[in-house]
């Protein structure tokens, strides 16, 4: 029980950076990014961050998969900050639907969700020698780079609009 507990646990963000650095700390000291897995603290923690690495994987998979979790998981996230709002409460990072109002607002917080957050937590866990990650990273940089191509299109059209504005406004 007390393990199942330890592991939901686990997949709250605020431990995040603490159990990536007690993992990378863990692996650094192991033989040949081999853990020692007889010991009861070292298996926890590699279940602890695996656990925690499917439950934030959404950005490790392909793009028409990826996108449509991230469309449901930031309409919860605002359902919430909406919640916050109505009960006077500061609203949670990432979940005030008035702050992601276009496009690119939506691409800097998933670049920097996967650049942050995931990205670290995979890199972290590849280093496990039997553990193979290429197929997660790939739809990575895959995710990221998708991101980038759309920040750049929309910085570009809003040049655009800008220049035409412009061109408007000396007629």
């Amino acid at each position: 029980r007390n393990l199942m507990v330890d592991m939901i646990l686990a997949t709250d963000m605020a431990v995040h950076g603490l159990h990536l650095t007690e993992f990378e700390n863990m692996i650094d000291a192991s033989d040949d990014n081999r853990p020692e897995m007889s010991d009861p603290a070292t298996s926890k923690l590699i279940l602890q961050v695996a656990l925690h690495a499917v439950d934030i994987s959404n950005p490790a998979k392909a793009w028409d998969y990826y996108i449509k979790w991230t469309d449901r998981v930031l309409s919860e996230f605002h359902s919430q900050g909406d919640q916050e709002r109505e009960l006077g409460l500061p609203i949670s990072p990432g979940f005030d639907r008035l702050k992601m109002t276009n496009i690119k607002q939506k691409a800097a917080g998933q670049m920097f969700f996967i650049g942050v957050l995931v990205k670290p937590l995979y890199e972290a866990f590849g280093k496990l020698s039997y553990v193979d990650i290429d197929e997660p990273m790939y739809h990575l940089e895959q995710n990221l780079a998708h991101w980038k191509q759309i920040v750049e299109k929309f910085d570009q059209e809003e040049k655009l609009k800008e220049a035409l504005a412009l061109d408007t406004d000396a007629k």
